[in-house]
């Protein structure tokens, strides 16, 4: 792969055109091999500062300091480590039968939903807007303006009678996350999932039951996770690319959406200690609180004081009321109100 990589890029810096390099590489795509036509982009600058004086070369030399390190993230070309997953969905599918993924967070769940083929793929359920947008998928309308009326037409029919339009509809329906759904639109998506055929994911055990089926997907084994990130990551330098893949594989572990996440803020010049994802805010809980707890409870122990001990009471209690309160009710609240 290094080595793939090293070739590409000599025969770029050397003038061969990108079409050539695709071809010599096997790319299918052109948009595969630009990710090399960006080495030589400090080379370019270099050589265009060089037509103005010597001000302009100083501004140039004092703007390299504050470069971005010499990285850059693509997305990843291929399905690693799943086959077996991609083979089992694929295989409820041919047999008409609606499958949900079940797995942690971040461990590829959406990697292999998009890879279903024949599969219309709606990244964010929206009730009636998504059922309507389903069925005028399969219509084939081109102009735009009857487009629009048949959606208005379509949002104006119930829950129940868009499903009926649903029913045995001709391709594979693929709604990436149903974690974050109410109850009322898993319910939705349990009843589309009946009357025809939907493969979804999910983090949360309970919705295993919305499916006749599910699967469970656990974290990528981490060579695994390292081949991701070899693919992902784009650097001229190997040796320091391994210590790159390295730190990123210590600080996310076998997370993959993480390590995706903490490989796009190293290429835009953030250290290991200023990335802040949102596994890692999750997982953080300030002790400050349980600390203040305990030196009111020992003072109070101390000096004997009633007063004190229902002070350290009661803050204990809002403590433990805030923790709760944003936990189980403001944060999923919120979040329901957003989507």
């Amino acid at each position: 792969h290094t080595l793939r990589h090293s070739f590409a890029t000599g025969l770029y810096e050397k003038g061969v055109p990108i079409e050539r390099i695709s071809q010599i590489l096997g790319h299918a795509n052109l948009d595969t091999t630009m990710i090399y036509s960006h080495i030589s982009l400090a080379q370019k600058k270099d050589a265009v500062a060089r037509l103005d004086g010597r001000a302009s070369r100083f501004r140039f030399l004092a703007a390299s300091f504050r470069r971005r390190p010499d990285i850059a993230v693509t997305r990843s070309a291929g399905l690693v480590g799943r086959d077996a997953e991609l083979a089992e969905v694929n295989k409820r599918i041919s047999e008409k039968v609606s499958v949900i993924l079940y797995g942690a967070k971040g461990v590829g769940k959406t990697a292999i939903l998009r890879r279903v083929g024949n599969a219309v793929f709606i990244s964010e359920y929206r009730k009636k807007q998504t059922l309507a947008h389903i069925i005028l998928e399969n219509r084939n309308i081109d102009d735009p303006a009857v487009r629009k009326e048949v959606d208005k037409e379509l949002r104006k029919l119930s829950i129940d009678e868009l499903l009926a339009e649903l029913a045995n509809y001709p391709r594979t329906i693929i709604i990436d996350d149903v974690t974050g759904l109410s109850k009322t639109d898993k319910s939705t998506v349990a009843k589309l999932a009946a009357v025809t055929t939907v493969v979804s994911s999910t983090s949360k055990a309970a919705d295993k039951k919305l499916f006749t089926t599910y699967i469970d997907v656990k974290p990528l084994r981490r060579h695994h996770t390292r081949q991701v990130l070899h693919e992902i990551i784009v650097m001229t330098d190997p040796a320091k690319k391994e210590r790159v893949v390295d730190d990123i594989l210590h600080q996310a572990g076998d997370n993959l959406k993480e390590a995706e996440y903490i490989a796009s803020q190293v290429s835009l010049g953030k250290t290991g200690e200023e990335i802040t994802t949102e596994e890692r805010s999750d997982n953080q809980v300030s002790i400050a609180p349980f600390l203040l707890i305990m030196v009111l409870f020992f003072v109070a122990w101390v000096l004997k004081s009633y007063a004190t001990t229902m002070v350290a009471f009661s803050y204990a209690l809002l403590v433990v009321f805030r923790l709760v309160f944003y936990k189980y009710i403001f944060t999923p609240t919120a979040t329901a109100r957003k989507r």
